[in-house]
């Protein structure tokens, strides 16, 4: 019981007072079975519940600007992602620089409203998707990076990728 706390505690005071990375249940999760100990998402989740009702804890679901920092991050320390970006002669600081200004302005153009109900993790996994796409196109050269490979180092499926990527088009000219 007292892990359940702990998981439940750390994942509150990580995701309201450390809101520059954003932890998930399942890095949480992850790292706790990685330290010999076994919680499932379900059990910590109930826990949090608890807090939020007997404490009126609040637990903040990150932005999509700082998930798409979190991505932009991910690719920079990725060994398959440098090595594609080398094989090209591209510098990995100068062309996320500018994938990251891109992404930003399409943050910035993106309305709430637009976004509805969507997973902000999932936007942020397009709006990274796009912003690379876009300093290739600028660059005049082909696609760094498919949505195979972006799946794998940012964690999601990439049909999600696909999907949102989709839904950006359609409510932003993705042109820049």
């Amino acid at each position: 019981n007292h892990l359940k706390l702990i998981a439940a505690l750390l994942l509150i005071v990580i995701r309201n007072k450390h809101n520059m990375f954003p932890i998930s249940l399942d890095l949480l999760v992850s790292t706790l079975k990685q330290l010999g100990y076994s919680i499932e998402k379900r059990m910590i989740l109930s826990e949090v519940s608890k807090l939020i009702q007997l404490y009126g804890f609040k637990l903040k679901t990150p932005s999509i600007e700082v998930y798409f920092e979190t991505n932009i991050r991910r690719l920079r320390n990725d060994d398959n992602f440098k090595r594609m970006l080398c094989e090209k002669d591209l510098d990995i600081d100068l062309f996320l620089a500018e994938a990251h200004d891109i992404g930003r302005k399409i943050l910035l153009n993106l309305k709430r409203s637009d976004i509805g109900g969507r997973n902000p993790y999932l936007i942020a996994a397009a709006v990274t998707y796009a912003s690379l796409k876009i300093t290739a196109r600028k660059r005049n050269i082909p696609s760094i990076i498919t949505q195979s490979l972006l799946s794998k180092i940012i964690n999601v499926p990439s049909y999600s990728i696909r999907d949102h990527y989709l839904f950006l088009k359609k409510v932003l000219p993705l042109s820049y």
